[in-house]
């Protein structure tokens, strides 16, 4: 069970950071590239990544299994 969990998570975790970095190229060129936009697009990155950890982390405690809040 663990080793199918473990391909899925890198699977996801791949697509996850190429659609990022998809939607980070559109946004760049929608804006120029300006240097403004850079730092706004890395601030709320971050700051999901943040809220994210956060989140889960309360969520992933409270639970017994968490493999299988996760699935």
């Amino acid at each position: 069970m663990y080793g199918m969990l473990t391909i899925v998570c890198i699977l996801f975790g791949a697509y996850a950071t190429a659609a990022q970095i998809s939607f980070m190229r559109e946004l760049l060129i929608i804006f120029f590239g300006n240097e403004l936009c850079t730092g706004n697009i890395f601030a709320v990155w971050f700051l999901g990544i943040g809220i994210g950890a956060i989140a889960g982390g309360r969520v992933g405690r409270k639970q017994k299994q968490p493999v299988l809040l996760f699935l």
